[in-house]
């Protein structure tokens, strides 16, 4: 039923975005040579801007904030469109401020609605991509790296963040902080090229793709050390229960008189490290049955 569901919704998603694409295709195409005039004109453009008063920020914030509550759209043109319309400095502090409110909505939505809110915007597999991040003993420390690397994929690890417990207003410092990298180089780009400054939209670019290149190699190398501790923390819970759970079964065995072999003991059942005290197990009851002269079953 759930797959249902969730086909269901992706469907309609996928309608929307098409009917979306079309309508955007049919206005290029009446109107694409004069719009292009009007946005290749930076000071026109925010000139214009200018003249809406405070409509026009309170229109890009709440685009911002619909960008990050959806999750499904891309924030960097939203970044780029407001350095372009609004200047590198007005255009940073509206996105910082729109992610800060963006990020406590989310964050409510998901306490509210718990994993619904989460399912409803990514699959499945991919919330399970990110466990290793919410699993973390260094949740916010990891949370504000990869938030520092522009291209890492901040919105699913917004609602993540909204699984933890880490309080709301951390999440929303940790986000907003973090996310100052990639909202600077995106608005002083398109800073730059509104001025007309092309060599300095260049070094940005450059800068930037840069970074997001290094950046992306660190974050994989976290999630990997990441994962590989996580891992390696199981098998010592594994060990250290398979253990108590063997000395259960001995003590049960003795308990017995040692005839009939080693009872399977319900800690045994529930061992996280199946393999580990089914050999054990086994041992024991070879053990036993060489002493009663029988071969164990099993």
């Amino acid at each position: 039923m759930k797959t249902n569901e969730t086909r269901m919704r992706r469907a309609i998603a996928c309608c929307a975005a098409a009917t979306i694409a079309i309508a955007l295709i049919v206005a290029c195409v009446a109107y694409g040579p004069e719009l292009f005039a009007f946005f290749a004109d930076g000071p026109r453009l925010q000139a214009w801007v200018d003249d809406r008063g405070i409509f026009a920020p309170l229109a890009m914030a709440a685009l911002i904030v619909f960008q990050i509550v959806v999750a499904v759209l891309p924030g960097e043109p939203l970044e780029l469109g407001a350095g372009y319309a609004f200047g590198f400095w007005e255009g940073t502090v509206l996105c910082l401020a729109a992610g800060l409110v963006g990020t406590l909505i989310v964050v409510a939505l998901v306490r509210t609605l718990g994993m619904k809110a989460v399912e409803l915007f990514f699959s499945r597999e991919k919330i399970a991509s990110m466990k290793w991040l919410q699993d973390s003993a260094r949740f916010e420390l990891l949370m504000f790296v990869c938030f520092l690397i522009p291209g890492t994929p901040k919105d699913i690890m917004t609602y993540i963040a909204g699984l933890t417990n880490c309080p709301a207003w951390r999440i929303a410092l940790i986000t907003t902080v973090g996310r100052i990298p990639a909202i600077v180089s995106s608005t002083a780009m398109a800073g730059f090229a509104a001025a007309g400054d092309w060599t300095a939209t260049a070094a940005v670019v450059a800068l930037t793709a840069a970074f997001a290149v290094a950046g992306l190699a660190v974050y994989a190398m976290v999630v990997r050390r990441e994962k590989s501790a996580k891992a390696r923390r199981l098998r010592r819970s594994g060990l250290r229960w398979g253990s108590v759970a063997t000395r259960m079964c001995a003590l049960r065995h003795r308990r017995h008189g040692g005839k009939g072999g080693v009872p399977t003991s319900r800690f045994v059942r529930r061992d996280p490290s199946r393999s580990f005290t089914d050999a054990v197990v086994r041992r024991l009851r070879l053990r036993a049955a060489s002493h009663s002269g029988s071969r164990p079953s099993g």
